[in-house]
């Protein structure tokens, strides 16, 4: 990612986005009848464009004590999407690209996190309700987060750590 948009009325932020061939593959599989007869353009990478539509979604979800868990996307969440996509999809055709040259990959997820928040789960310090049992990842952010957390997971293990010594 080297270049994007913030629209922060709208909720989205729109970037470039590369690939590897072989992920890529996947999300053209995965994509449908139009990403799968997109395929042998893998090989061509350099003729790919990627525009990346990124949202915060909510706090919703489970997580099973079976390991499974359920993120559902919400009505909000999926207009957000389908906005930047329908914007994403204009930019492309004014860039020169064929309608029908472009296509949507499947929904993913980035920077999972809320799921022991502070002020929840834990206190301001991490700290859970197991004596001297501390948690410190990007679970512990205690809001939609929609941006890249490493800078403030850092910062807040830095701030753990010092008291912990």
């Amino acid at each position: 990612m080297t270049a994007g948009a913030h629209l922060d009325k709208e909720g989205i932020v729109m970037t470039d986005f590369t690939l590897s061939p072989m992920i890529l593959a996947g999300f053209l599989a995965h994509a449908g009848a139009k990403g799968l007869a997109s395929l042998p353009q893998v090989a061509n990478i350099k003729k790919t464009l990627i525009i990346m539509i990124k949202v915060r979604d909510g706090l919703e979800g489970r997580i099973n004590a079976d390991g499974s868990f359920s993120k559902p996307i919400d009505p909000e969440t999926r207009k957000k999407l389908d906005n930047g996509a329908a914007l994403a999809e204009e930019i492309l055709v004014k860039a020169g690209v064929p309608r029908n040259k472009i296509f949507r990959t499947t929904t993913i997820a980035a920077h999972p996190g809320g799921t022991v928040r502070i002020g929840d789960v834990l206190d301001n310090d991490c700290r859970t309700p197991i004596t001297n049992c501390y948690c410190m990842d990007t679970t512990v952010i205690p809001e939609p987060w929609g941006l890249p957390p490493s800078v403030t997971v850092v910062a807040m293990a830095k701030r753990l750590a010092k008291k912990l010594a």
